[in-house]
């Protein structure tokens, strides 16, 4: 079992999801001016338990450490529930992050394969939901750390092994005028 995700694959699979030239990343705080702030979730196929294990982990969060530079979606906070994960990312729009959400599962999907586990790895497309204020994305953070303990998984916030931080992310001011109030999964067809 390897100990560190791959860079060379990150890179490669994230440079699927580019939108365009490599921009430098900002400080510590991403002020997302341009880019709105999104809630995601994505589910595995038949909600097969793969997501909660150190080595999934370390390679979710090499994946999205490489986002910035190489695909312009940066990565806030996030929680990976053994089926499912929940992430906020920084990104243009929805075609963005269709192919950043299509990258993260290949992946993952060619670390599972090489560990012998059979395809589909994923539900088809994934649930976003464009964010309006800050209040909002602190909000929906204390829910989704809260996912674990309401699962049974542990007994507190803060102890859940496979959640934390990539980037801070800050909604813009604007944002809360530019945003879409209604919620929808995406359906576009990705490769697993």
């Amino acid at each position: 079992m390897t100990s560190h995700a791959q860079t060379h694959d990150v890179g490669r699979l994230c440079e699927s999801a580019r939108p365009r030239p490599r921009r430098l990343r900002r400080l510590d705080t991403v002020y997302s001016v341009n880019h709105p702030v999104f809630f995601l979730t994505f589910c595995t196929a038949r909600r097969a338990r793969l997501l909660a294990d150190a080595e999934t982990h370390a390679r979710f969060l090499a994946f999205c450490q490489r986002s910035p530079d190489l695909a312009n979606v940066c990565v806030g906070r996030y929680v990976l529930m053994p089926d499912h994960i929940h992430v906020f990312v920084c990104a243009e729009g929805s075609a963005i992050l269709s192919r950043w959400c299509g990258s993260v599962k290949k992946f993952l999907a060619t670390w599972w394969r090489e560990q012998g586990h059979a395809a589909p790895f994923w539900q088809e497309g994934f649930f976003d939901h464009l964010l309006r204020s800050n209040e909002r994305y602190e909000e929906k953070w204390e829910y989704v750390r809260q996912n674990p303990v309401r699962a049974g998984l542990t007994t507190a916030t803060g102890k859940w092994p496979f959640a934390g931080e990539v980037q801070p992310l800050e909604l813009s001011e604007g944002q809360h005028r530019r945003a879409d109030s209604q919620s929808r999964p995406t359906t576009a067809r990705q490769e697993h």
